[in-house]
């Protein structure tokens, strides 16, 4: 499965920054199997050696990912947009790592990412207001205007304070659901065994659980564990 999520990705072009985080954590599971009884892995060796090689292709597929560029009479390009609109996409962005990276792109964007509106935004999209005060307090910023505040170092100190919650670095993730044990997309929703069957819901009902959270995210780490080597 992983494997088509990786030719998914190089063909579509689209969330290689995960895909580059999982092959990371994959090449992290390798270097912990391997060290599980005397430097070898437990369990069969031909099926470790296929795993292993599985893992190599992944591997390969992303380090060969290209970015390719629309062709030339493809309108408009990122560079013909007015400022005020790459303003808006820089905006949209939530993990401060594509801020930097597009900074260094272009010398508009790394322009506007310095403005404290960008940091500031990104501040309050991740943490809350009491978490920015004990940070204000820290840096005896909270008497400052807002205006003279370098937001960009505060959201800095507040990552490394409070760290940043994983299922907000990405624009979608996996759910589960606990009630037909399926994986699937939010935004695309899933047949669920309850909704098909109003009696299983009532059932769910009488045992007291109606109110129990029926689904929950499972960020790239956590998706993981599911192939544990």
């Amino acid at each position: 499965m992983l494997e088509e999520v990786a030719t998914y990705v190089s063909d579509s072009q689209q969330n290689i920054n995960v895909l580059r985080g999982l092959v990371q954590q994959l090449r992290s599971l390798v270097n912990q199997e391997n060290q599980k009884c005397w430097g070898k892995p437990l369990g069969s060796q031909s099926l470790w050696e296929g795993h292993v090689q599985t893992i190599q292709r992944i591997q390969n597929i992303a380090s060969q990912i290209q970015i390719r560029e629309p062709g030339p009479n493809i309108r408009p390009k990122l560079h013909d947009l007015p400022e005020e609109c790459v303003r808006e996409i820089i905006l949209k962005l939530t993990d401060y790592k594509d801020l930097e990276s597009s900074a260094s792109a272009w010398s508009l964007m790394a322009a506007l990412i310095s403005e404290q509106r960008v940091w500031r935004e990104l501040s309050h999209y991740h943490f809350t207001k009491q978490q920015i005060d004990v940070i204000l307090d820290k840096m005896c910023l909270q008497d400052t205007k807002e205006r003279h505040r370098n937001w960009q170092a505060i959201y800095h100190a507040l990552r490394k304070m409070y760290g940043v919650p994983e299922e907000l670095q990405y624009a979608e993730i996996l759910a589960f659901c606990r009630l037909c044990r399926c994986l699937f997309w939010p935004s695309a929703g899933h047949p669920c065994i309850v909704d098909q069957d109003p009696d299983i819901r009532q059932r769910i009902r009488e045992a007291g659980n109606a109110e129990s959270i029926e689904t929950q995210p499972v960020p790239p780490a956590q998706f993981l564990k599911y192939f544990s080597l």
